[in-house]
């Protein structure tokens, strides 16, 4: 999809990119990283044409981006920041509006783009209407993406998108990241300064160094076999426990430890189809799949049965794109042996059982011999 031939780039006497060479793949998601000065965030401005190299060639589809109108180019390319860059004077819908209006799309399938990308981003039409002073930092953040997304670009830049976000809220935009992703499927070249973020949302990671590409490759390749000191410096000590960081809920979710029934149902009842399928565990979903709440068959003394259904409102959940340490954290924290998976509009997906992670940490050791 995107192809930098021999690009480098100086600023007087300083080389910030040295002689680059690199594919990226179409429909994945490329993260940038290493310290500060590398030349990651200049490499990335270079696709869109923001800065311009000074030898070498960038392709995109096999055209180079040269023969094209800097101002053409960036407008068919998404283009997101770390402080979002909102107009605070525009309503989110303008905002989001801006580029199909300067493509002189009619307005009727503006308004119908708008709404999908608001949906898309998890917030209702009724963000519309407001303006960036009255949104949170991750809503800004997610007005932004659906910004850069708005005239279907096949090119998504990020440059630290998430980076001025506090770190509870930055986990959920990236696990929402992830569930967008699957359904666009953009070619995306992200820049971060954090290893852990890399890996998490990378399919493949680019390390950077005074201006050289140092290592290129999966994040499992990286963590396995990491090229030179730099490099394991960079992944930490804890580079092992980060492997299995690597490995999504998604892959590992059971659909037959629990029963689902509908809401308000009769707790004698669920009583008695948990009995009668061995299970302990009862969700409550609604007629468009979404998790209303979470029934637990547990021992009791008091109960004349021995057993007691004990209920949840508003149970503890997980996102299909968390990962398996995430998981464990969230069952440690709670004391639960198996949590809810649902999508970020609430759907039930399955769960995750602390069996399955045990599981997994045993082969992970048994495979590294730690």
């Amino acid at each position: 999809m995107i192809e930098l031939k021999n690009v480098t780039k100086k600023f007087g006497q300083l080389e910030a990119v040295h002689n680059l060479s690199l594919c990226l793949e179409k429909g994945k998601i490329t993260m940038f990283i290493g310290p500060s000065g590398c030349g990651k965030t200049t490499t990335l401005k270079m696709i869109n044409r923001l800065i311009e190299p000074d030898e070498g060639d960038i392709l995109v589809n096999g055209e180079s981006i040269f023969t094209q109108e800097p101002v053409a180019l960036r407008r068919s390319i998404g283009y997101v920041i770390q402080d979002v860059g909102l107009f605070p004077h525009y309503s989110v819908f303008d905002n989001i509006a801006l580029v199909p209006r300067l493509l002189k799309w009619d307005e009727k399938r503006i308004q119908t783009r708008v709404d999908e990308l608001l949906d898309l981003v998890t917030l209702n039409a009724s963000y519309g209407k407001k303006y960036p002073l009255q949104l949170s930092g991750g809503e800004q953040q997610r007005v932004g993406l659906a910004r850069a997304l708005a005239a279907d670009p096949d090119i998504l830049l990020m440059d630290e998108p998430f980076g001025a976000i506090d770190p509870i809220n930055r986990s959920k935009l990236q696990d929402s990241f992830l569930e967008i992703q699957e359904t666009i499927q953009k070619t995306i070249i992200f820049v971060t300064h954090d290893i852990n973020e890399a890996i998490t949302l990378g399919d493949r990671i680019a390390i950077m160094n005074a201006g050289h590409l140092v290592q290129y490759d999966e994040p499992n390749e990286i963590l396995q076999n990491p090229k030179d000191d730099f490099v394991e410096h960079l992944l930490g000590a804890d580079r092992n426990l980060k492997a299995l960081s690597l490995e999504k809920i998604r892959d590992y979710l059971d659909e037959d430890a629990y029963l689902t029934v509908a809401p308000g149902t009769n707790p004698e009842q669920i009583k008695q189809k948990l009995r009668t399928a061995n299970r302990k565990l009862a969700l409550a979903v609604d007629e468009n799949g979404i998790l209303q709440g979470r029934y637990n068959l547990e021992p009791s003394s008091t109960q004349a049965d021995g057993e007691k259904l004990s209920y949840d409102g508003q149970p503890v959940v997980m996102s299909r794109n968390n990962n398996l340490i995430e998981a464990l954290s969230m069952m440690l924290e709670t004391g639960e042996n198996q949590l809810p998976v649902v999508t970020s509009k609430g759907k039930l997906r399955g769960v995750i059982k602390l069996t399955q992670i045990f599981a997994k940490v045993e082969a992970a050791k048994a495979e590294k011999n730690i």
